[in-house]
């Protein structure tokens, strides 16, 4: 909820911010090329950021067989329908986090999000 401003936000609102500027270079976000942290600013309401987050959810998008747009070229586009929803699936099922869910662990939900 914090991320997306309680689903308000479908993107990261952009200063840019000196932490936002921090983006620029990242190469654990493999933002290598000049722009790559605004183009791949924060999306969907677990905020995917980075050319690398980015790049793992189109690829786990096709190979389920998605129809899906160019998020690599337009990454704006994963802020359209249906993506918001598959997003969380994504991040709920490669994660893991029915094992948390299962025993009403919320915190650990929350630990493992924050680590996305």
């Amino acid at each position: 909820m914090h991320e997306s401003g309680g689903l308000i936000y479908d993107r990261e609102v952009w200063g840019p911010t000196a932490a936002q500027q921090r983006y620029e270079g990242r190469k654990d976000l493999r933002n290598t090329r000049k722009s790559d942290g605004s183009k791949y600013r924060g999306y969907l309401p677990i905020q995917i950021t980075g050319r690398s987050n980015a790049t793992a959810f189109y690829e786990w998008c096709q190979k389920r067989g998605l129809n899906l747009p160019d998020f690599m070229d337009k990454p704006g586009l994963m802020a359209t329908s249906p993506w918001a929803g598959w997003s969380v699936v994504r991040y709920w099922t490669t994660d893991n986090l029915n094992r948390y869910a299962d025993t009403n662990d919320i915190a650990m939900i929350t630990l493992v999000l924050m680590e996305v």
